[in-house]
């Protein structure tokens, strides 16, 4: 046979060139990289429990087993919190409390012009975490039943128990008119309720410890003051009769009585030249070189007797003398110690009315002691006394 001009090649044993495969596509996107200076929101932990949510169901008039819508919404709650993608770790339980059906004989519901629902209240505890400070609890509460999508998905639920076959509509969630404040991160938890009261028990608790000690420093106060008066009287040596006996400080309630029948041996036109006092014997009106010439009182005499003005110069230091008011008058002596260096020239019932001629007569005992230890520096202090002489 006639060979061909141009003879075909021979099949080539070489293995094909192909180009170079293509890499495996990966099933996880690489993340897009942080923008420099930008930090992740930080992350809210929120748990609490509300009460006081509301829902309303229309085409059916009670809610038959409260179990079991309890058990249902919390199933469905928390299959909507896990689709949201804005919240993590949520941990949700529903709670029925009380319904109100809307179902009866009245006239807008016999004419067809109300249709027949019942309000469901019910109470949600509710814990999550989320980055989006947007997403308030607010939100987290109102979101299973927020869009029509998810009510009829809510519908679709409850139909599978008995007694919402009617059911028709639900309606979105309403909160409570007040919502229990969201515990601040910053406070470890802490609710700002409980803050406000231990600021408050603070505050009183500090009230009552002023108090305690401005009394206490009252009392401390009145007790100085009482040792000095106390002091004042011995530097002064006239004390009250309080001093003594215990009974008051300015006057004791006694009789007016015949001192001369008291108190022997004060009859007579004694002398007290002898202690060094001077002793006029004279009917009070004639006595005309004292202070209390015009003092009415000395007209007035007792029967077969007369009043004396008498001067004593007592010595400085303590005198030794108890005086008293009674009834309001003038000071009297009460005691007269006998270590008093004017024991010989004062006796018991004698009224002072004079200090180094300054009237006593409207003072009480303590004035009288507090004006006399102001003197009791001096050499000699003069007592001006008046004693009642029986007529011989």
């Amino acid at each position: 046979p006639k060979d061909t001009e141009n003879p075909s090649l021979s099949p080539s044993s070489a293995e094909p060139i192909t180009s170079e495969p293509t890499k495996a596509v990966t099933s996880e996107p690489t993340k897009a990289p942080v923008a420099s200076g930008e930090t992740p929101a930080p992350t809210v932990k929120i748990d609490q429990t509300t009460s006081g949510l509301t829902t309303t169901l229309s085409g059916i008039c009670v809610v038959r087993s409260a179990a079991e819508w309890s058990k249902a919404t919390t199933d469905f709650f928390e299959s909507q919190y896990k689709e949201s993608g804005k919240m993590t770790d949520t941990i949700a339980e529903v709670t029925f409390t009380s319904q109100q059906s809307n179902c009866g004989s009245g006239r807008r519901n016999t004419r067809g012009l109300q249709a027949n629902s019942v309000e469901v209240t019910y109470e949600q505890a509710l814990a999550y975490s989320t980055s989006d400070s947007s997403f308030t609890v607010d939100k987290a509460l109102e979101y299973p039943l927020s869009t029509p999508q998810q009510q009829d998905e809510y519908i679709a639920t409850l139909k599978e128990l008995d007694g919402y076959s009617d059911l028709t509509s639900v309606s979105a969630i309403s909160l409570p008119a007040t919502i229990a404040p969201i515990p601040n991160p910053d406070t470890g938890g802490v609710p700002q309720w409980a803050i406000i009261v231990i600021i408050l028990i603070g505050i009183l608790a500090l009230v009552v410890l002023f108090l305690i000690v401005l009394r206490k420093r009252r009392a401390t106060s009145n007790a100085e003051g009482y040792v000095q008066e106390e002091a004042t009287y011995e530097q002064s040596g006239l004390g009250s009769r309080s001093s003594g006996t215990g009974l008051g400080d300015e006057t004791v309630e006694t009789m007016d009585y015949d001192y001369a029948k008291a108190y022997g041996g004060l009859s007579g036109d004694a002398s007290l030249s002898e202690a060094g006092g001077t002793m006029g014997t004279h009917n009070a009106p004639q006595a005309t070189n004292t202070i209390f010439s015009d003092d009415p009182t000395f007209n007035e005499a007792y029967d077969g007797g007369h009043e004396e003005v008498i001067d004593i110069f007592a010595p400085s230091g303590k005198l030794g003398v108890v005086i008293d008011t009674p009834n309001d008058d003038a000071p009297v002596v009460h005691a007269v110690k006998d270590s008093s260096p004017i024991a010989n020239q004062v006796r018991v019932g004698d009224k002072l009315v004079a200090v180094d001629d300054e009237d006593v007569r409207a003072m009480t005992a303590i004035k009288v002691s507090k004006l006399i230890s102001k003197k009791s520096t001096q050499e000699s202090r003069k007592l001006t006394i008046i004693r009642y002489v029986a007529n011989s």
